[in-house]
């Protein structure tokens, strides 16, 4: 018994730790916390509930919705007609083998795909809010040129040597171009929520000189939004001195202005009465 312990701890002695630069992508699946897709409008907004922190959500270069009406039922048990196969597991195999030993210098840009990048990041932070933040201006072109760049390799875009992968112009423009077919998706709605955002911006601007002669006429107002930025109708009741009627009629008037959005039991504050806030001392 003895000798058998020697002879495992020599084994164990030859076991070294070591460290090598591995960095991997995962791919999530998940389910809404509560119910299913269908009980969202825009199926996006199941993301902060299921993930957490936006910070969170940041981390991920795409994300898609799928709920049980995309596909008809008729569709799940169909025979499909696949054809020759065209591409075997085993040539993916090799691919996939060759890209993941590429070498950092072997991943080049052709000329004005860098550019491209930057262009279409600004493209794409002008149409999409950052809520959640799966785009946002600080790191677009970041996630555009990680999905170029594994479109280049999965489409063995590669030099004269076949050692080095190439990613285009055309690498960026298809990756943009992925990103708005996923976040179009109904099921997701994160471009159809974005639109709505923009626009709602746009008419609070409009509303901006109304809602700061609103503010000027109700004295603690301005102080109360600007200490907190969200809120609720008892707030404004006890801060105030109104009773509930008068506390609604503010929460109208500056929801129907775009100042605010409700978000559960809050009312949020919006970016252009952050500005008036600043701006109204009263």
């Amino acid at each position: 018994m003895s000798d058998v312990r020697a002879s495992g701890m020599a084994r164990l002695t030859k076991i070294q730790q070591e460290v090598t630069f591995a960095r991997t992508r995962l791919l999530w699946l998940g389910n809404p916390r509560s119910g299913g897709m269908d009980q969202y409008t825009y199926g996006v907004d199941a993301l902060r509930p299921l993930i957490g922190n936006p910070e969170d959500i940041a981390r991920f270069d795409l994300a898609m919705a799928l709920s049980k009406f995309d596909v008809a039922p008729g569709e799940f048990n169909k025979r499909l007609d696949t054809g020759e196969l065209k591409y075997t597991s085993e040539a993916c195999h090799t691919l996939l083998m060759w890209v993941w030993t590429r070498q950092p210098d072997q991943v080049v840009w052709a000329r004005g795909a860098e550019d491209a990048v930057y262009k279409t990041a600004m493209d794409l932070g002008g149409r999409y809010v950052e809520d959640p933040p799966l785009v946002q201006a600080a790191n677009a072109r970041i996630k555009i040129a990680r999905m170029a760049a594994a479109l280049a390799a999965r489409t063995f875009s590669c030099d004269d040597s076949g050692e080095r992968i190439v990613i285009s112009k055309e690498h960026v423009q298809d990756a943009a171009k992925f990103m708005d077919i996923v976040y179009e998706m109904p099921t997701l709605g994160y471009a159809e929520r974005s639109r709505e955002r923009i626009l709602d911006a746009e008419e609070a601007e409009e509303h901006r000189d109304e809602i700061r002669n609103f503010l000027l006429t109700r004295r603690g107002l301005a102080k109360l939004l600007r200490n907190s930025g969200r809120f609720r109708r008892q707030d404004i009741e006890e801060v105030l001195g109104v009773d509930r009627a008068d506390a609604n009629a503010v929460i109208n008037k500056l929801y129907g202005a775009r100042m605010i959005r409700k978000d559960g039991p809050d009312n949020v504050v919006e970016p252009t009465l952050h500005g008036l806030l600043r701006e109204v001392r009263w």
